[in-house]
């Protein structure tokens, strides 16, 4: 998990938004996908701009209890 979670952290960088944490978006990712293995690289970085929207728009203290629920 933490190799993809330094993925993400990467990611959300190149998409410019420096300093938000990667559980959040991850969270987010795992609410639609159980596993994230089987997604392709352009479907990665979709769900992690979905992230980013949703992690933006419902909040940090939202984002965090969805990543306490998934054990994040």
């Amino acid at each position: 998990m933490f190799y993809c979670r330094e993925m993400i952290r990467a990611e959300i960088a190149r998409q410019g938004y420096i300093g938000m944490d990667p559980r959040h978006v991850e969270g987010y990712m795992r609410v639609g996908h159980s596993t994230l293995d089987g997604l392709s690289w352009r479907q990665f970085q979709k769900e992690i701009a979905i992230g980013i929207e949703c992690t933006r728009i419902d909040g940090t203290a939202n984002a965090d209890k969805i990543c306490t629920s998934l054990g994040l």
